[in-house]
């Protein structure tokens, strides 16, 4: 399966984040926006929201307009398999992992776990992928819903990449080490609808799905969280698929600078669903759903 973002050509519309709301409620999407709009840099902000059919989440890179090669040197993130909410009338897909280069390049090295309802019962597995090259089934371990993961992309040098991912729950882990032509611009923490060919299944309602342990590192070798105060602009990415799935993601918690980690959500809604998230006492995160 391909898990690579569509580009901006190919129908990703970059907008502001008080799209956030039109989204939830299904307004039409009509528009088509471009990096090409002026968007000042200021700390504490996310830089750029974008609208796409197959990913939500968040970006790091080193500038949303012009990225710079080689800012990224390894990225890691924690997340818990969610335990679907399936029907029996339609298969649904959903894809978590952390990954360089998705958001800024033509290639992806990316690992991390997949969640299907199949037929009336959920299906998990690992994988990994270096996109454009199709993904791999991490056959040595078994991934069940409610287990905790730990994921990570390490660049070694000479165009040697290092993925490792880790069942915390069962011990089971998983260490390769590829070799991948990359430009390392951006570095990513994604749920994503992902694609059979050219055709993007249908988003499975996978309830809350919550990022931990977020950091990035950048070339000088210093590893930071994706709290808006460390080098680099950031980007939150809202799904909206054909099939009628609509994820987003929450602001971003902090918890330390410089190294983190950071926090975020991401929460299923369908299309009739409001959601507003704002910061609750002492710096944690709720949202208001209606």
């Amino acid at each position: 399966m391909c898990r690579h973002i569509r580009s901006a050509s190919e129908r990703l519309a970059f907008v502001e984040f008080i799209l956030v709301a039109l989204i939830f409620l299904n307004a039409p999407l009509s528009a088509a926006f471009s990096r090409g709009s002026a968007l000042s840099y200021t700390k504490g902000t996310v830089n750029k929201t974008t609208v796409s059919e197959n990913w939500s989440g968040y970006v790091a890179e080193s500038n949303v307009f012009s990225p710079t090669n080689g800012f990224v040197t390894a990225v890691k993130g924690s997340w818990t398999v969610p335990t679907l909410a399936g029907n029996s009338s339609m298969n649904t897909y959903v894809a978590i992992w952390v990954g360089i280069d998705g958001f800024s390049d033509g290639t992806v090295e990316q690992i991390g776990t997949e969640q299907d309802w199949i037929n009336g019962s959920q299906q998990n597995y690992a994988w990994v992928e270096l996109y454009p090259d199709p993904s791999q089934i991490i056959s040595g371990i078994t991934v069940h819903a409610e287990d905790q993961f730990n994921a990570s992309v390490l660049y070694e040098g000479g165009n040697y990449f290092s993925f490792s991912i880790v069942d915390l729950t069962t011990r089971q882990s998983y260490t390769r080490t590829f070799r991948m032509s990359a430009q390392r611009q951006s570095a990513e923490w994604i749920v994503e609808a992902p694609s059979s060919g050219s055709a993007i299944l249908p988003l499975a309602s996978f309830g809350t799905i919550i990022f931990s342990n977020v950091q990035f590192t950048s070339n000088a070798g210093t590893t930071f969280a994706i709290d808006d105060r460390g080098p680099g602009t950031y980007n939150a990415i809202i799904v909206n698929d054909l099939a009628g799935g609509i994820a987003a993601p929450s602001i971003l918690q902090d918890m330390a600078y410089p190294g983190g980690p950071s926090n975020f959500d991401v929460i299923y809604g369908s299309n009739a669903i409001t959601a507003v998230f704002s910061r609750g006492g002492g710096g944690g995160l709720r949202c208001l759903c209606t």
